[in-house]
């Protein structure tokens, strides 16, 4: 019941005036300039019609008794000033068509390049993880990312041509002579019989693409598996191509025989609900043209009667269809006004204590935490309690699907947890500001960023809060290796884009990217280092060398090192082991035997 109440007409009126508002905020002048000689255009065509109308019974007049008028010295035929003021007429539409081009590409523009970066990108990073892996969400972000330029201007002419219609209505009703009022609204009336048709094929329609949406995932997926370019490699060498096309062909034609089933019926019901609303149009015109002759009204008065009455016809229809449109709209648009109005974690579930220095790691510590992504899934963490102490360096090991990399996810506040089960120098984290937490981390994660930028715009996004820093950049390519590579390579760091995105760039290995991500951690410089499977791309020897030099800059800076792995080759670097496991324990090993369970995995 409350969501029929939500979603219910007062709502979409509400919503409908929150988007033009909001829509004319980035312009104000340009969004009445585009409404205003939009509306204003439809006013020219029923007024276009009186004049023809006096123009041609002015021509039959002339020929029985000519007249004159008298223009800067020239004597002229009268028919030839209603065919001036036509012309006149003609022309102004034509400007006041192009001044709401003008206006339109004025806000629309800024509409365009505003909306993403002023209120979007922001709200989004308002989000945690938490929001931003919902599949609701994710799902509004998706097809809003897709569409929501489309409905956002369209809803604008949906309203103009909504208004124009109206004037144009109000326009025609004015002028009309001679015509009785039930003609007219019979006129009004014939167009509400398409456009319920056109309704209910549109409802069919959408419970269609409802019912066909797992197939229509289906045939999304296919083809882009076929077109990949990361998978274009494996689909070569192993000859994917044929097989893909097959599964994406068997799902196409199940696919087109469905489509071509509906929108032949479609299309069928419709052409019959067109044709009876055009033979009843029809017969209205040839009412008002006999009427008019009965009456005898003069050629150019009966012209435009019948016309008037078309001009009824189609702007009703026009009416009623932009009312259905902009429903549409309005049901689209929904869904970025249900992410505006939804509270990020950024938003609410933060205080205001301030990290006290960045200078030396703190006491980090779980107390009885019982956490689990959401009601549906399973417990993550049951009961854990773990302390881990200033520059201590833990290992945590892990099978795949284990919820070892929940464990990032929770330490760097990326998913809220129940207060009181997460401290920072025995203070909770719900207390701490915003950001104060993050702040307090290098980490390098399993799924790192791959940035199409020059390498180093790309290894000192690791700390954008301050001014670029040289050593920092310069230690950082020394113990990832990247300075040899630089100059085996002889790449220019500091304007060639890495990867094939932008041109010219240069392709890496995921190897490479994957330094560059660690490079980033180093560049960041923060107390505590968590470094979530870091070297899954990289060579064994280069991955010893780079450990040794890391874990010699991690002892010497005295920072606190969380490293989360499947193998114990750096075992005897670590202060204390820990097994997470799939049943939300996390439980404390000797070294003897991380080595004796995981020694095996490791070597095998």
């Amino acid at each position: 019941m409350a969501r029929k109440k939500k979603d219910g007409p007062l709502t979409y009126l509400k919503l409908y005036f929150r988007h033009v508002k909001y829509y004319a905020s980035y312009a104000p002048l340009g969004f009445i300039g585009q409404v205003g000689f939009g509306v204003l255009a439809y006013a020219f065509y029923p007024v276009q019609i009186m004049v023809q109308a006096w123009f041609v019974d002015s021509v039959i007049e002339y020929y029985k008794n000519p007249t004159f008028f008298s223009f800067f010295g020239f004597t002229l035929a009268k028919p030839l000033m209603f065919l001036a003021i036509w012309l006149l007429l003609v022309a102004s539409k034509e400007v006041v068509e192009g001044l709401k081009v003008i206006f339109s590409s004025k806000i629309q523009n800024k509409v365009y390049f505003g909306l993403a970066h002023k209120d979007l990108i922001p709200k989004i990073h308002a989000f945690n993880l938490r929001e931003i892996e919902r599949n609701d969400i994710f799902n509004k972000l998706e097809t809003f990312n897709l569409y929501w330029w489309n409905y956002a201007v369209a809803l604008v002419y949906q309203t103009i041509s909504f208004f124009g219609a109206i004037i144009s209505l109000i326009l025609t009703f004015i002028t009309i002579q001679n015509v009785s009022l039930w003609a007219i609204g019979v006129a009004m009336i014939i167009p509400l019989i398409l456009i319920v048709a056109q309704y209910m094929e549109d409802k069919r329609y959408r419970l269609f693409v409802e019912k066909k949406a797992k197939q229509l995932r289906e045939r999304s997926y296919y083809q882009t598996a076929l077109m990949g370019v990361r998978t274009f490699m494996e689909r070569k060498v192993n000859l994917l191509y044929k097989y893909l096309d097959k599964l994406l062909i068997k799902v196409d034609d199940k696919l087109m025989d469905s489509y071509m089933d509906i929108q032949v019926k479609k299309e069928g019901r419709l052409t019959f609900w067109r044709f009876y609303d055009k033979f009843l149009l029809a017969i209205l015109q040839f009412y008002i043209a006999a009427k008019s002759i009965s009456q005898q009204l003069l050629v150019g008065n009966i012209w435009a009667n019948v016309t008037y009455i078309t001009n009824f016809y189609n702007k009703s229809l026009l009416f009623f269809s932009k009312i259905i449109d902009i429903i549409n709209s309005l049901r689209y648009l929904k869904d970025l006004y249900d992410i505006y109005d939804m509270k990020g974690f950024a938003e609410h579930g933060h205080g205001t204590t301030k990290i006290k220095t960045l200078d030396k790691p703190p006491t980090i510590e779980f107390k009885n935490l019982t956490f689990r992504f959401s009601d549906k899934s399973g417990y993550v963490f049951k009961n854990l309690n773990l302390k881990i102490n200033p520059s201590e360096k833990v290992l945590v090991l892990g099978k795949d699907g284990s919820g070892k990399t929940a464990l990032v996810k929770v330490l760097t506040t990326l998913f809220p947890v129940p207060h009181n089960t997460y401290f920072i120098d025995d203070v909770p984290v719900e207390k701490y500001a915003r950001g104060e937490i993050k702040n307090l981390f290098s980490l390098v994660p399993e799924d790192f960023g791959r940035y199409y930028l020059s390498l180093r715009k790309n290894i000192s996004l690791g700390d954008v809060t301050r001014p670029f820093d040289q050593k920092k950049y310069d230690l950082a390519l020394d113990i990832t290796g990247l300075r040899k590579w630089v100059k085996e390579s002889g790449i220019n760091e500091h304007t060639l884009p890495l990867g094939t995105y932008f041109y010219p760039g240069i392709e890496l290995s995921s190897g490479h990217w994957q330094r560059i991500a660690i490079a980033r951690a180093v560049y960041r410089d923060r107390p505590i280092f968590v470094l979530d499977q870091p070297f899954t791309y990289i060579d064994n020897a280069s991955k010893n060398s780079l450990f040794e030099r890391l874990i010699s800059y991690v002892n010497k800076n005295k920072k606190t090192l969380i490293y989360i792995g499947e193998d114990v080759d750096f075992i005897d670097h670590f202060d204390r082991v820990f097994e997470k496991l799939s049943d939300g324990k996390l439980i404390e090993l000797t070294k003897k035997q991380a080595i004796k369970e995981w020694g095996t995995i490791a070597n095998g």
